[in-house]
């Protein structure tokens, strides 16, 4: 599971949507806890592994079969991302989303570690994340 931790920027936690404010359909089945994009239909599924579409993260589940609708957390510049990561990494490391889009992986790209920590909970590697891609995200080139 992915967590937003605060934000940069303003120095701030984040504040999670509250249940009567828009929902998302869902296009594919997402967990909470899951890096999602927008799509241009207003649905959200699975993002980039390497977050270039990614919009926020999921704070419900939900199974696209049942056209489930669910509140999202939107990932926007200077957020701080909190997950694990599959193996021990150092600050400035360049890191990207897992497969199953709930847990960073050193094999990918689109956010800098800011923070590592072995042994936090049930996770045997955590990192503390600045993405430096995403829908939001303006692009430098």
């Amino acid at each position: 599971m992915i967590l937003t931790v605060m934000n940069l920027i303003s120095g701030t936690p984040p504040v999670a949507p509250p249940k009567d404010v828009q929902k998302f359909e869902v296009n594919d089945d997402v967990d909470e806890g899951e890096a999602v994009k927008l799509n241009t239909d207003g649905t959200v599924e699975h993002c980039a592994q390497d977050m270039t579409d990614i919009f926020g993260i999921a704070l419900e589940s939900g199974v696209a079969a049942d056209d489930d609708e669910i509140r999202v957390q939107i990932v926007l510049p200077g957020v701080v991302l909190k997950g694990e990561v599959d193996t021990a990494v150092t600050v400035g490391t360049d890191v990207g989303l897992h497969g199953d889009r709930d847990s960073f992986i050193e094999a990918q790209t689109g956010g800098i570690v800011i923070r590592y920590e072995a042994d936090v909970g049930e996770w045997d590697h955590c990192v503390w994340v600045v993405p430096y891609n995403g829908l939001l995200f303006q692009d430098n080139q």
